[in-house]
């Protein structure tokens, strides 16, 4: 009986550290996640603003060779920004979701978490607001080296 009591108090042990590594790594990856949406919002509108100044200020009156390429930059900055605000409400449906599932596996004693549709969609909108970035951002560039 002692060796029994023993190990269950080894398994609870393990359990508590396992929730509480866990419970970090679910903070930092929200703190990543964060951090990206900011550092996506940031840099699109910087670049859409750079080039704006960069057409008045470098390329001059002139006019700009190669519109088509910074247009292209522009609409992949803006869908980077739509994207990432639209994964934001996503975000706020995926947590609201997770939520409902947790309170269901924990009240009714499921043993499956069915799927969270929400946090599939920020998930692909977050990484098509990465990819639209870095596509605007080597158009910003190739349109900036045919003007220089």
């Amino acid at each position: 009986m002692a060796k029994k009591n023993e190990e269950e108090k080894k398994e609870e042990v393990k359990y508590e550290i396992y929730i509480k590594e866990r419970e970090s790594l679910v903070s930092a990856r929200l703190q990543v996640a964060t951090s990206l949406d900011k550092y996506v919002l940031t840099l699109s509108g910087a670049a859409l603003g750079l080039s704006i100044t960069f057409i008045s200020n470098i390329v001059g009156e002139s006019g700009p060779k190669s519109l088509e390429l910074l247009k292209y930059g522009w609409l992949c900055f803006i869908i980077s920004i739509l994207s990432t605000l639209i994964s934001l409400l996503a975000s706020q449906k995926a947590y609201d979701k997770q939520i409902e599932i947790l309170e269901k596996v924990y009240i009714e004693v499921f043993c499956y978490e069915p799927k969270n549709r929400y946090s599939i969609t920020t998930t692909l909108l977050n990484i098509f607001s990465v990819v639209s970035f870095v596509v605007g951002a080597i158009f910003l560039a190739l349109f900036a080296i045919k003007n220089i």
